[in-house]
């Protein structure tokens, strides 16, 4: 199955082999992000410029779930373990139960979130458009570091396994490298 969100609005389900559409589902705004699979729930969970979070069940293309943050939402969720995360513009990322998208905790930054979480040694990175890298520990469920870079970061922090080192790509076109927040 291929996914794909549109500006239209519609998050359409096409089957990889044939190219047939299988299910559309139409959401409030557009969709600017990429989808996330979650193959335990059989889901498809993606944001939209509506300010909402839609969980889709990936056979039937039914909404099994929706929830509202505060701000439209650029970046691609991540699904580690039974929890969901989502960075939105409203300043906050957002951990959600996966199964109904129960909000569980909010994270406000201080600054709008266009980057997506990545998951990388167990915690959770995310950066904002104040030029800050967060790390988030999830077994603790609190944020356990943080980096001040000189410009906006809208891109996903990267890792490099074999190096050690975690990147991030500031507005202004600059690549940084970081031992550790």
């Amino acid at each position: 199955m291929v996914v794909i969100g549109a500006n239209d609005g519609i998050l359409y389900a096409f089957d990889g082999n044939s190219g047939s559409q299988m299910w559309s589902v139409a959401t409030g705004g557009p969709i600017k992000s990429r989808a996330a699979y979650d193959p335990v729930g059989h889901q498809v969970i993606v944001g939209s410029f509506d300010k909402d979070i839609y969980a889709i069940d990936s056979r039937s293309g039914q909404i099994k779930w929706r929830t509202s943050t505060r701000g439209s939402i650029y970046s691609e969720p991540l699904i580690a373990g039974n929890d969901i995360y989502l960075a939105s513009t409203d300043k906050s990322l957002y951990i959600l139960e996966r199964e109904t998208g129960t909000p569980k905790t909010r994270l406000d930054v201080g600054a709008k979130l266009y980057s997506s979480p990545a998951l990388h040694l167990g915690r959770v990175y995310f950066a904002s458009t104040a030029g800050m890298i967060y790390e988030y520990d999830p077994i603790q469920g609190q944020l356990t570091g943080q980096s001040q870079l000189p410009e906006r970061i809208t891109n996903k922090v990267a890792y490099g396994e074999r190096s050690g080192l975690f990147f991030a790509a500031t507005l202004d076109g600059k690549l940084f490298a970081l031992r550790h927040l």
